[in-house]
Parts: structure tokens; C-alpha cells; sequence
């Protein structure tokens, strides 16, 4: 990709730039420091993630990232750094990681947390968390009928919820 596309990308979202791109990434920063996951030197090559039934959810509210990115910034936390970490070899290994951000977006909005551990708590659930600086989350399934049924039980509670599969 070019520099210039990069740049274009990144002028309209901080999230825009990993879309370009047709592989796993590892985002660091605000989103803009990208790094392929499976083409990495220190980490170990990831399986393919392509067809994992996947669930996206949002507890139906609205979250500023610039607000999430002030707390983050007020809490004095610094960024965590995956480049030592090795041996990772599934999605659901990296999703275990982690997000920065969750504490600063669950402090202005604690719905979050309750919508992780709803997600968590499904049948056929492998891994969940907060989809860059919220509110939506998502959760990687074991099967399709595991995330669809996933799907409704969160809807029937409230959450717009939707399942799908990583293209």
C-alpha cells in the first residue's frame, strides 16, 4: 500500500487504515501503527482466522473515542507492547491480550463490562472484548449456531448484536 493511500485512510478515522488491508493486523497507537500478525519476526504465524463465526455487539449507546482516548491519557497508563510476546498461534490468543483502552472506556461507560461478560458467558464463546475504543465488543465462536443463538440471547437483553463470519 502507498504512503499516500495510508495517509488518505488515516485523514478520515484512525480505524479506516487496517481496513485496507487483507490480513490480520496488530494496531498500536491510535490505530495508525499497524503491523501484520501473521508476517511478523517475533511472533509466531497465526492460523487463519477467515470463516470464524464472529459476533458484534453494542450496548446501544454512543461513545466519543476522543473522550476514551482523554481518560486513557488521564489514567497515565502507557500502551502495552506485544513484540516480545511469542508463541501466539490463534486469533483467540490475541484477543486474550487484551485491549488499552477498556478501562478508560468502561470507566465512562460501564455497560461495557456488562456486555463482555454477557458475551462471555454464551455457549461456544472462545474469546470477546472491546472493539477498539468502544462501545462495540465483539466474541469469536466455535460454531455458527453457537453465534447466532448468541445473537438473539443479547438482542432479547437489549444490545444491538449481530453474528457474522471474518471474511
Amino acid at each position: 500500500m502507498s504512503s499516500d493511500l495510508a495517509a488518505i485512510a488515516l485523514s478520515l478515522g484512525a480505524d479506516v487504515p487496517v481496513c485496507l488491508h487483507s490480513n490480520s493486523q496488530h494496531m498500536s497507537g491510535i490505530g495508525e501503527v499497524l503491523r501484520p500478525i501473521a508476517q511478523s519476526t517475533t511472533l509466531a504465524p497465526v492460523q487463519t482466522i477467515s470463516g470464524t463465526p464472529i459476533l458484534l455487539a453494542n450496548p446501544n449507546k454512543p461513545l466519543a473515542t476522543i473522550d476514551v482516548f482523554t481518560a486513557f491519557a488521564a489514567a497515565n497508563q502507557p500502551f502495552s507492547d506485544i513484540a516480545s510476546d511469542s508463541g501466539f498461534t490463534a486469533a483467540s490468543d490475541f484477543v486474550a491480550l487484551g485491549n488499552d483502552l477498556d478501562q478508560a472506556a468502561i470507566t465512562i461507560m460501564p455497560e461495557i463490562a456488562q456486555l463482555l461478560q454477557d458475551i462471555k458467558t454464551q455457549n461456544g464463546v472462545h474469546a470477546a472484548a472491546m472493539s477498539g475504543s468502544g462501545a462495540s465488543c465483539f466474541g469469536l465462536f466455535d460454531s455458527d449456531a453457537n453465534c447466532q443463538n448468541a445473537a438473539k440471547i443479547l438482542t432479547d437483553s437489549g444490545y444491538w448484536a449481530v453474528a457474522s463470519v471474518i471474511i
